[in-house]
């Protein structure tokens, strides 16, 4: 009963496309972060246009991945780095913050 339960409400949320849409932009994030090329701007902006998408435990990894890479030396260009950034302010302009509770970045 449970399991019948669960399936009704996964398909009313919107179900498999939603599902696959949010894996499909959180493995383009992982993918972009760190290369340097157009994809870069593509994949941030797909994030924040599909943000209502993702959880709050979702964008707490997403953010957590993407200042560890700035941090670390790995996020690109500075050019890079100013796309993953305004990611960054998108999820605190959102009232979600990372674990240091970050400030907006510019």
């Amino acid at each position: 009963m449970f399991n019948k339960f669960v399936k009704c409400t996964f398909w009313e949320v919107g179900g498999k496309e939603m599902l696959d849409k949010k894996i499909t932009l959180m493995c383009a994030m992982r993918y972009a972060l760190g290369r340097m090329t157009y994809v870069v701007s593509s994949v941030t902006n797909e994030l924040i246009k599909n943000w209502d998408l993702f959880g709050k435990g979702d964008v707490e990894v997403m953010l957590r991945e993407i200042r560890e890479a700035i941090e670390n030396g790995r996020a690109g260009m500075e050019m890079d780095i100013k796309r993953w950034n305004s990611v960054i302010n998108h999820a605190i302009s959102q009232n979600i913050k990372d674990a240091n509770n970050s400030e907006v970045l510019e």
